[in-house]
Formats: structure tokens, sequence, C-alpha cells
């Protein structure tokens, strides 16, 4: 699995799909705050993995940003990455965009850092399996096709 799918496309509900994602169990498992019916509660336990993954995602784009300047090595770029996380964990709340403002005491804590592992270990394992590509030479004044 790519981190961009991680990061950004919607989580599976682990009861949909109990082999795939086992790591999402952790979540499933974990009460959602309240104790209403079961449509309500597979609504509050959606929202709060939206809100970890955009909390993660966020910790994630704060990284990249700075490695224009800093060009960093994966193994670094990934504990920056971590370094951001846990500085947001830290904060009692966090303004995330399309979200607003969260407080991160309403968060699986434990999950964020799961979803962290598993995307870092999806973008460590993408960048030792990318290859390079020859580029195509081109004379200047000549249209490049696609």
């Amino acid at each position: 699995m790519l981190p961009t799918q991680l990061l950004w496309e919607p989580l599976p509900d682990p009861a949909d799909k109990p082999g795939r994602l086992h790591w999402l169990r952790d979540l499933a498992a974990s009460p959602p705050a309240g104790g209403g019916d079961r449509a309500q509660e597979l609504v509050e336990r959606r929202v709060r993995r939206g809100a970890v993954q955009a909390l993660v995602r966020r910790a994630y784009q704060a990284a990249v940003a700075e490695q224009d300047s800093a060009h960093r090595r994966p193994a670094a770029f990934a504990q920056a990455w971590r370094e951001h996380l846990g500085a947001l964990l830290a904060q009692p709340t966090v303004d995330l965009p399309g979200w607003g403002p969260v407080t991160v005491a309403d968060l699986d804590t434990g999950f964020a850092w799961r979803l962290y592992e598993e995307a870092s270990n999806a973008r460590r394992q993408a960048v030792e399996n990318a290859a390079a590509t020859r580029s195509r030479p081109v004379q200047r004044g000549q249209r490049v096709q696609t």
C-alpha cells in the first residue's frame, strides 16, 4: 500500500474488511466515547479515524515543506515527520485543515503512531523499490510528447 493511500484515501472500517489492514483493528476495538447505537458508533469511529489520518497527514506535509531546504535522506525525513507528529500530539488542540480545531485528547494517539509507522514503512519501501527511468533526449525547439 502506498503512503498516499494511507494518508489521503478514507481508511476502510476493519469490520468491513477483516483481513486487510489488520492493524486498524486496534481502533475498531476501542469503544467510542458516549456509547450510542451501532450506527452512531460507526460514525464516531470513522470521524475519529479521519481526524487521526488528517493529523498524521499534517505532520507529513510539514516534513515535506521542510524537505526543499533540508534535503534529508529517507531515514532523516521519517525522523522529522515523527517529530512533527509528536509535536502535534503534545498540543491540547490542533487546527486541522478541513476539520477545524480538534481536541487531541479525543483522538486515539496509539492509532496515530501506528498509522505513522505504516505510512512511514510504505514510504521507505517505495523509496527502496523506486527505479530511475531514462529521460528521452529532446533537442532545442522540439516538442515533448507525453
